[in-house]
């Protein structure tokens, strides 16, 4: 029997998904620099390069170290400083899905955390960060936004993936 038949009389989902990317760049900032208060329809994720940086959100107060990442949620208040003697880089982009279990999962588990490099998925993610990092330039051929795409649904994958096997280790309450 051919493999590519295995799975006949099964069918795949329908899937009619919309997401949005935005606000992707890297700067250098002095120390003092900040960002005054805001919030955005859509995740935020940063990645520090070099430097440090605090980051203020409605629950927490988050300090990141180079190579440290972090995801803000959409809407959520928040406010950003190079704390330290040493100017900061760092890489911000914004991306947003409309399927409400992806935006659930990742609200639950990434809210005040910080992806460090001792984490599960921190290599992986990186990896996705630089790929988009690197294709920052002045004009972009259709390759080049189809590239960002992928990479963009590959960290949602990443990020989903481990909220949701996170989530389920979490034990049921109520009645058995």
């Amino acid at each position: 029997m051919n493999s590519l038949l295995i799975n006949e009389n099964k069918f795949l989902p329908v899937i009619n998904t919309q997401f949005s990317f935005f606000g992707g760049h890297s700067e250098t900032v002095e120390p003092g620099w900040y960002w005054p208060p805001e919030h955005h329809p859509a995740f935020e994720l940063m990645y520090i390069i070099s430097g440090r940086q605090r980051t203020v959100t409605e629950t927490a107060d988050l300090l990141l170290n180079p190579g440290d990442i972090t995801i803000i949620p959409v809407e959520y208040n928040h406010t950003s400083y190079c704390v330290g003697t040493s100017p900061m880089l760092y890489f911000s982009m914004h991306f947003n899905l409309d399927d409400p279990t992806v935006r659930f999962l990742l609200i639950q588990y990434f809210t005040n955390r910080i992806i460090t490099p001792d984490n599960s998925i921190y290599q992986d993610l990186k990896k996705r960060v630089e790929n988009i990092m690197r294709i920052t330039k002045d004009d972009y051929t259709v390759k080049d936004k189809l590239d960002i795409q992928i990479n963009v649904i590959n960290i949602f994958n990443i990020l989903a993936e481990v909220a949701h096997s996170s989530l389920q280790n979490i034990p049921k309450q109520g009645v058995q």
